[in-house]
């Protein structure tokens, strides 16, 4: 069965084709807007479907970056508290080393358990 984006996109691109095939007499008439009308007209029950498809996809991006991008920052919040707590103990250099250690770590688990 066909869906109703299947056809209004099979639709709009028959109509696009036929235009572009027939470029001639579409202009010789000056139906360009015309077409551009109906071909707008065609795709605008898909419109709203795309863009909250879009919208929720951009949403769980972005949740995803906020949450790694918090995790890298109290790494280093939590490092340089360590630094202040223990001073001459613990150097900066280390607590750089140990949170590539831990982000390279995390990056190379993720990815082989994909």
């Amino acid at each position: 069965m066909i869906s109703d984006s299947d056809s209004g996109d099979k639709e709009a691109d028959l109509l696009c084709g036929d235009s572009i095939v027939n470029y001639k007499t579409v202009q010789s008439f000056g139906h360009e807007d015309q077409i551009i009308k109906m071909y707008e007209k065609i795709l605008e029950p898909n419109l709203q479907k795309q863009l909250w498809a879009s919208f929720k996809t951009g949403l769980a991006l972005g949740s995803n970056q906020l949450i790694m991008y918090s995790v890298i920052a109290g790494f280093f919040w939590i490092g340089a508290e360590l630094v202040k707590m223990y001073p001459g103990e613990i150097l900066p250099s280390s607590v750089m080393s140990a949170i590539l250690i831990l982000m390279f770590g995390a990056m190379q688990a993720g990815g082989s358990a994909s």
